[in-house]
């Protein structure tokens, strides 16, 4: 429920906070409508005395438990484990079953009522609502795609009942049949228990600690080949990396620089249109930002997260993206993913491709299956893929994480078919096929 809370679903919770500054923050967030009355001008703080508020309500709590088993009123102080909207906002919660004029009527809130005269400058947006985001925050971000996506996809139906028809959900996993068993390979060897265990952690961070004063500067020159750009930028951030052993353990500042020591901003037409019909624009630094975080906490080599985050800004600074991920990597394939109902879409080589699937796999084909794969008009990437699109059966682990980390991520930033979503662990995939 804490979690729903601060994301906007509701919940019995009330927020309230220990910290006078962050009370503020939240009593004079926003603005005045031109109506506003006279009483509509003051802004107010609700205080609780805690022990005064348990003790008012201790004999309808204990006869309420008695009859129902709960509290009717309640202190509910939790720490959800990297939450950090939470612990910015030193929040706690009351949770109320009662009418709101009895919880009223019993509580002994005080108020500090005050003249609205703007927000309040005690505090900054970014200490509330930070915007790095933690490990499970980066995995809601998930989960809150798929549920917009579900609800785009019911919209879309309404209005096109006829002509649209989603993809279904992922009941196949290939095609059993161009495999000589008549089903699918099982899961390679080297996706071990032990291996996935350490891909699925959940660290545990705290935002205090987690969020340094630091910033990193990373600098492109649009003269540059992609190449070059993308090995200057992944040496930065590899000397970093080097230098400061610790660096890993906290979410950083970033800034990425054109040749005019200016940000580099670029196009992302996920955004929509402004108010002039422009695309609009965001600073490549916040995508390199939301990259580090989901990579620093995970088993990545530093080479690997450096060579990431080069790849995606040499690209991202270039005029035609596609040309310059063909320039990195070669040949391509777009492919898209899924973890849970989470989906996004990247490119891979089909060199690297080739390198991290398991090499029994020609072994496993039916010798039909193997001669159109090497004789298709296709490319071999796709053909493969439309016979087998679990990683786990299909890749050798290792090699996986090696072009995951240096491929499939950077191309994702670059799509980013939402904004906050990217999949950085390579266990947690459960689809990797065509697009």
């Amino acid at each position: 429920m804490a979690v729903a809370q601060h994301y906007g679903i509701p919940t019995p919770l009330l927020d309230f906070t220990t910290s006078p500054e962050v009370a503020g923050f939240f009593a004079s967030d926003g603005t005045l409508r031109p109506t506003a009355s006279e009483d509509e001008k003051q802004t107010c703080i609700i205080c609780v005395h805690r022990e005064q508020f348990e003790a008012a309500w201790r004999d309808f709590n204990e006869r309420a438990r008695r009859d129902t088993g709960f509290d009717l009123v309640r202190v509910v102080e939790v720490d959800v484990k990297n939450l950090w909207r939470l612990q910015a906002q030193e929040g706690l919660f009351i949770q109320a079953q009662v009418d709101s004029a009895l919880l009223e009527m019993f509580s002994g809130f005080r108020r500090i009522l005050f003249p609205y005269t703007g927000p309040f400058r005690g505090i900054q947006r970014e200490h509330v609502y930070p915007t790095k985001q933690s490990h499970l925050e980066i995995l809601l971000e998930h989960f809150f795609y798929a549920e917009r996506f579900d609800k785009a996809i019911d919209e879309l139906k309404s209005i096109m009942p006829v002509f649209y028809a989603p993809k279904a959900e992922f009941a196949r996993r290939g095609d059993p049949e161009a495999f000589i068993s008549g089903q699918l390979p099982s899961p390679h060897s080297s996706w071990t228990p032990e291996v996935r265990t350490a891909w699925m952690e959940e660290p545990d961070e705290r935002i205090k600690s987690a969020i340094a004063d630091k910033r990193l500067e990373l600098r492109v020159h649009h003269s540059a080949t992609s190449p070059t750009n993308a090995k200057m930028v992944a040496d930065a951030v590899g000397s970093a990396l080097k230098h400061d052993l610790s660096i890993r353990t906290q979410s950083l500042d970033w800034s990425v620089l054109g040749d005019d020591g200016h940000e580099l901003e670029v196009d992302d037409e996920q955004l929509g249109l402004d108010e002039d019909g422009q695309v609009r624009r965001f600073r490549c630094s916040q995508v390199v930002a939301l990259m580090w975080d989901g990579m620093r906490r995970l088993p990545y080599s530093d080479d690997q997260i450096a060579t990431c985050i080069g790849t995606y800004v040499a690209v991202a600074a270039s005029r035609d993206r596609y040309a310059a991920t063909k320039e990195l990597f070669g040949e391509i394939s777009g492919v898209e993913l899924a973890s849970g109902r989470a989906r996004t879409r990247g490119f891979i080589s089909e060199r690297s491709f080739l390198e991290c699937i398991r090499p029994d796999l020609w072994e496993l084909l039916h010798e039909s299956h193997v001669v159109a794969v090497r004789n298709s008009q296709a490319r071999i990437v796709d053909e493969i893929m439309a016979r087998l699109f679990v990683p786990e059966r299909l890749f050798v682990f290792e090699r996986f994480v090696e072009v995951f980390a240096k491929e499939v991520i950077p191309t994702q930033a670059l799509i980013r078919l939402d904004p906050g979503l990217i999949l950085f662990s390579p266990a947690r995939v459960e689809i990797f096929g065509q697009t």
